[in-house]
């Protein structure tokens, strides 16, 4: 994703608690440390909250979206689709092959797993996602840190832009 706006002329600082993650960005600023933590005393144009990071259980959801909001008035999000629910079943990230085991759907989370197979490596982990039902109840949850959904991105309904009050005219 970075490489994506690096290319379109954005200035990027990238966060990732994984050492190992950043030493694949290139052509932009990289930040080692948690999300959850991150002040960087500055702010910017936006922020972008990837990989599902809203479909965490909330409290660390809100330090999340605390830290967005930290950093910018306007916060592009990538979140499950409102209502998804997993496929168990294989299926290809190019040429990564997956396979996803749906446990059980419990009060709105999805619990699983997926194992991933590229060549002769394999790995696997465990994932307990929260899926907003619909818009209101994504609605609800940004509005905990002050957040209001202003559009959506895509058809699917995973990515949108949330705004503060202070960007609102």
């Amino acid at each position: 994703m970075t490489r994506q706006l690096v290319s379109r002329g954005f200035a990027v600082t990238a966060v990732d608690e994984s050492e190992a993650m950043l030493s694949h960005v290139c052509d932009a600023e990289v930040v080692q440390a948690r999300i959850e933590e991150l002040d960087l005393g500055r702010r910017f144009d936006a922020v972008l909250l990837a990989s599902n990071l809203l479909s965490v259980e909330p409290d660390q959801r809100r330090s999340f979206l605390r830290t967005c909001r930290r950093h910018a008035d306007l916060v592009v999000i990538e979140t499950l689709p409102l209502g998804w629910r997993p496929g168990a079943g294989d299926s290809r990230l190019g040429p990564v092959m997956t396979r996803t085991h749906l446990q059980r759907i419990e009060d709105g989370v999805a619990y699983g797993s997926v194992e991933y197979e590229l060549g002769r490596s394999r790995w696997a982990h465990a994932f307990a996602m929260r899926v907003f039902a619909d818009e209101a109840e994504l609605e609800a949850a940004l509005a905990e840190e002050e957040l209001e959904l202003s559009r959506w991105l895509d058809r699917e309904r995973g990515w949108f832009v949330a705004t503060t009050s202070r960007a609102r005219p």
